[in-house]
């Protein structure tokens, strides 16, 4: 098949829908198909595997630009079989018989969202979802939200889990095993929940000060607005810049990996640190139900900082498993496999 995918979302900044972007480029082309990508930079295909890009496709207009929806209309796919839209991003009019459309949350409409994008999601968006010839959710509850918000037909949406690049089940060497440190990676949003995280580590420093917080948000230094004393600083570590294998490193040398998320379509460092072999302490709802597996640690509703409070302490006063599990095992050739079968169901 020849396929088109909106990669305009690829760049050095790495998120949840450009890895998800390139994973897919890169299983569809280990299948021995034919993608060409969308990018508004020819150099920006670097950012995608060795050889996994066949051409590309230059768009004038940025990935969130409020112009895309015009510059993805305009694009010319007439030599194309499937034409995908990886994210809410997606045309004002198309060739709608051959566009696939990913939804991965529709968090904008509960955390945080303006009136821009709730405009935007009820219209541009719902209609696109209406429209096009099939829809990808990533997990149950992402189905169940379009269901829902936008009463699109069940039978329309396919959930389709994403998967990892093969290094991920590679375990990461030369990782020194701390074992009073948990690890969080998300970003400063509020539906991230990371403020609950740092309050229950305030009530476990009370009796254990050696407890060790990594923290990624994406960039970012903590937010004054959460008001983390300098006593508690000397006891966070931010994490800035690293590429994957120093995430790996981090992920493998700490007790746990802590997601307090509210919402989540799907949680790609849990994911990860489970295919490390990693213990991982999950709020309970939204995707993180649907994950399994003896390395999860569920502990209650997000916001129940006493609840994740005594989980990291169970967790942290457990010995370390000499022999690593793992219990993420989907890779991203799998993911592409079921995505490639929904393109063919167009033709």
């Amino acid at each position: 098949m020849r396929i088109l995918i909106d990669g305009r979302m690829v760049t050095e900044k790495t998120h949840g829908i450009g890895r998800y972007t390139v994973d897919l480029v890169n299983g569809l082309k280990e299948l021995g198909q034919s993608v060409s990508v969308v990018i508004t930079d020819e150099k920006n295909q670097v950012f995608f595997g060795p050889k996994s890009v066949d051409s590309v496709v230059i768009s004038k207009t940025d990935f969130a630009n409020p112009l895309e929806t015009l510059s993805l209309s305009a694009l010319n796919v007439k030599d194309f079989d499937a034409v995908h839209f990886p994210s809410f991003a997606v045309p004002l009019v198309a060739q709608w018989d051959k566009a696939v459309i990913t939804v991965h949350d529709l968090i904008h409409l509960k955390e945080g969202g303006s009136l821009r994008h709730k405009i935007y999601y009820h219209t541009v968006l719902k209609r696109a979802l209406q429209k096009a010839a099939h829809i990808i959710a990533v997990s149950r509850w992402t189905k169940d939200e379009i269901v829902n918000t936008f009463k699109i037909p069940s039978d329309k949406i396919s959930v389709v889990r994403n998967g990892l690049e093969k290094k991920w089940f590679i375990s990461s060497e030369n990782s020194h095993l701390e074992e009073n440190s948990i690890i969080v990676l998300g970003n400063i949003k509020n539906h991230k929940n990371i403020i609950t995280l740092i309050k229950a580590c305030r009530e476990i420093w009370k009796t254990d000060p050696q407890l060790k917080l990594k923290i990624s948000l994406g960039g970012s230094d903590l937010p004054a607005e959460w008001g983390v004393s300098e006593s508690e600083k000397s006891k966070i570590k931010v994490l800035k810049n690293l590429s994957d294998e120093d995430l790996k490193k981090e992920i493998k040398s700490s007790k746990a990996l802590v997601s307090p998320s509210i919402f989540e379509g799907f949680n790609y460092p849990a994911a990860e640190a489970l295919a490390q072999g990693k213990t991982v302490i999950l709020s309970r709802g939204s995707a993180h139900d649907e994950l399994q597996g003896e390395g999860i640690l569920f502990y209650g509703s997000p916001q129940d900082e006493g609840a994740l409070a005594k989980a990291i302490k169970e967790v942290l006063k457990n010995p370390s498993s000499p022999s690593p599990r793992k219990n993420y095992s989907r890779s991203n050739v799998d993911m592409a496999q079921e995505t490639l079968e929904i393109y063919r169901r167009l033709q």
